[in-house]
């Protein structure tokens, strides 16, 4: 983490698109159009990825956050459950 730039990932809902903002300068670095209706920005567990995801396009968004490189975007194909997997008790 060390090596990474301090950045605030934004997502804009209404433009589709995420900005990066860099929070010593308060500036907007880049700005990238990801899937329909972005709502949150999350990281992966090991820290490499950052997924955008995309409310009303049913879509996550890759990312790596060095580059702030914006993958294809992947659509899921699976249908949310309420019951956990693992413990087949509902999530929350």
């Amino acid at each position: 983490m060390k090596d990474y730039p301090s950045r605030v990932y934004v997502p804009n809902t209404l433009s589709d698109t995420v900005s990066v903002i860099d929070p010593e300068k308060f500036k907007v670095i880049r700005t990238f159009r990801v899937g329909h209706q972005p709502q949150h920005v999350v990281p992966s567990w090991d820290l490499k990825t950052l997924w955008v995801n995309n409310d009303l396009g049913n879509t996550l968004t890759p990312s790596t956050p060095p580059t702030a490189g914006w993958a294809a975007r992947w659509t899921s194909t699976t249908r949310t459950t309420s019951t956990s997997p693992r413990t087949g008790s509902t999530p929350w």
